[in-house]
């Protein structure tokens, strides 16, 4: 059993770890093609940020969670860090616009984060000359927002146990009950 103190000491080794093993699942193993949308927990886990965490510290996470997340795509490093980061703020103010807690609403906005952050993506690669095909970025849209909404409907109780170990509360008095998990 760890003290609170080796909790908050311990947390965010623990994650980069487990984030840098499923990227590696995902690219070698699975051999899923990141700009094709694959399994990409990264982005569900920045939408559990933009849910749980205040403003401040979703910009700070976002940031971090992209510049690794850049790690996996073909394509320019600023165009993900843009993309993840604006997707996080406007997930952010979606949650707060909306009543959402539980987990059928959690997918959902994974599911419109992911094409919200796609088409921020394809826009952004367009506007830097990049010239991606509209046919294949909605290709590629389609076959990865649904795997990202099943993986969101399976994560959402494990971030939950994380937060719930590590003693986070909703930052922003919101809480997600857990409860409502069906």
């Amino acid at each position: 059993m760890m003290t609170q103190t080796q909790k908050r000491i311990f947390e965010w080794p623990m994650l980069l770890v487990a984030i840098w093993a499923l990227q590696a699942l995902e690219i070698s193993l699975l051999q899923l093609p990141a700009h094709a949308g694959g399994l990409n927990v990264i982005s569900i886990l920045s939408v559990y940020l933009a849910l749980t965490r205040s403003w401040p510290v979703l910009l700070v996470l976002s940031t971090v969670l992209a510049v690794m997340a850049s790690a996996a795509v073909t394509h320019s490093g600023g165009v993900v860090l843009a993309a993840y980061v604006w997707t996080a703020l406007a997930t952010k103010a979606a949650a707060q616009a909306f009543a959402l807690e539980g987990r059928r609403q959690f997918t959902g906005l994974v599911a419109g984060a992911f094409v919200f952050r796609k088409a921020l993506t394809f826009v952004l690669l367009s506007t830097f000359d990049v010239q991606p095909t509209l046919t294949g970025a909605i290709g590629y849209t389609l076959a990865g927002v649904v795997p990202a909404a099943i993986a969101g409907w399976f994560l959402f109780p494990l971030f939950m146990a994380w937060d719930a170990y590590f003693l986070h509360e909703a930052e922003d008095a919101r809480e997600l009950n857990p409860d409502r998990i069906k």
